[in-house]
């Protein structure tokens, strides 16, 4: 009978050990931002990542000019993604009262953007501890089959739940 209890809780031990820090983690395997809320999307992720910069490079211009009026090179937001960042940019150069124009600004500012394809990242594999709860419960049922009372493998079962 100790053994047996030894075992149940050196089982819970080790049960419960890789259970933590990572128990639901729904983050992918790449850094999340930790000055905002994180919010779901689905696609896009880094759409807040991007609104970051603009507003920081806004502020630069604003340190760098003054509230001087600017205006942007025509040819170069020519991708969908160059049209979303300039929209983020302008903006935030208007919430830095910097006047924004067509054409005959103060300062010319000219940017490129380069859209680069990655990899598919949806899909977030196995959750944290899979492999270990699928390992426990095989050695269970291996080792339940040599005890006299195989019932007591629910023990650790009704005590997590």
């Amino acid at each position: 009978m100790a053994k047996l209890s030894i075992l149940a809780v050196s089982l819970m031990i080790f049960l419960a050990g890789c259970s933590f820090p990572y128990t639901h983690n729904k983050h992918l395997p790449y850094p999340v931002a930790k000055d905002r809320p994180f919010a779901h999307q689905e696609k896009l992720q880094a759409a807040a990542h991007w609104d970051t910069l603009a507003a920081n490079e806004a502020d630069e211009i604003l340190k760098t000019i003054g509230t001087t009026s600017i205006s942007f090179d025509k040819e170069e937001s020519n991708t969908d993604f160059g049209k979303a960042y300039k929209s983020l940019l302008t903006g935030h150069l208007l919430d830095n009262n910097i006047q924004v124009l067509d054409s005959g600004g103060g300062h010319f500012v000219k940017f490129k953007v380069q859209v680069v394809s990655h990899v598919n990242r949806d899909s977030l594999g196995l959750p944290a501890g899979s492999m270990t709860a699928l390992t426990a419960g095989v050695l269970l049922a291996s080792a339940s089959q040599h005890w006299s009372t195989p019932g007591i493998a629910a023990i650790p079962v009704a005590l997590v739940a």
